[in-house]
């Protein structure tokens, strides 16, 4: 009898594990980095991802991601705008989806004083010789061709007094900041990213902007002047621990793993009165 327990102990354990791993599989996971510049544009970038599986696949399997983003500007010196953005992420993966245009919402008391234009958001195919996918945003303004208003993001500097450029989504007090969510198909999550960039305009006539890509594991990135591609500006690209990992299991998971360690108990307290 006590053979047959530690088998039955053994089967369960090993149930009690798979259905563990698949949990995690689809587990919620949020991640934050900040991507600075040392010099030129000196400013900040705080971005706040979380992913969150959708599960409407044949038999609940996995069909897409929930995407959740927090974006906030932080000047340092020279106002600037978040012209966009981009993570890369897993190097062996074809997965894409066609990109579509929204603006994101205020959070916290950020301002959002003109409904500006768009910002593309999408994930596809790097073309670059790494060929990662690139999950990406970008304001659909050009700042070497047009004048405010835009879809940029501000910190605490803008908008600018200068009479040619301004940026009217500003995200300045504590906690403020502009946020997106949208659905895509492409299977993500947020611990998988690999590089972080951002694209910053330097909102003054005689400065220029900047964008910063680097390793999402933090350190330094390469950074470069949006004008001049030889202007090299340093950066560094921060990334902090996970904010939060929850694990999101199929209704029917949960239900197998409760079954299951009632069984796991049951067999410990008839192992006791043996």
């Amino acid at each position: 009898m006590t053979h047959r327990l530690s088998l039955l102990r053994l089967a369960v354990l090993s149930t009690v594990a798979g259905l563990v791993t698949t949990s995690t599989a689809q587990a919620q996971v949020s991640r934050d980095w900040s991507v600075c510049f040392n010099s030129g544009v000196s400013s900040c970038t705080d971005l706040f991802l979380t992913t969150s599986p959708t599960l409407g696949g044949p038999g609940g399997m996995r069909d897409g991601t929930v995407m959740s983003l927090m974006l906030r500007q932080r000047d340092r010196g020279v106002p600037t705008g978040l012209l966009g953005f981009s993570f890369g992420f897993d190097p062996g993966s074809t997965d894409q989806s066609d990109a579509f245009s929204t603006m994101p919402t205020p959070v916290d008391g950020a301002q959002a004083n003109a409904p500006g234009l768009g910002w593309d958001l999408g994930a596809f195919r790097s073309s670059s010789a790494s060929g990662f996918n690139v999950l990406f945003g970008s304001g659909q303004s050009d700042p070497s061709q047009m004048p405010s208003p835009t879809a940029w993001i501000g910190g605490c500097l803008s908008p600018s007094s200068n009479a040619l450029w301004s940026v009217n989504n500003v995200a300045c007090g504590s906690g403020q900041a502009f946020s997106f969510q949208w659905n895509t198909a492409v299977l993500f999550d947020a611990d998988q990213v690999t590089t972080v960039g951002a694209d910053v305009v330097a909102i003054d006539q005689n400065a220029a902007g900047g964008y910063c890509y680097g390793p999402a594991m933090g350190g330094a990135g390469v950074g470069f002047d949006g004008y001049d591609p030889s202007n090299a500006f340093p950066c560094d690209i921060d990334r902090a621990e996970p904010l939060e990992t929850s694990i999101i299991p199929e209704p029917q998971t949960v239900v197998l793993l409760a079954g299951a360690l009632t069984i796991l108990g049951l067999a410990r307290v008839r192992r006791r009165a043996a």
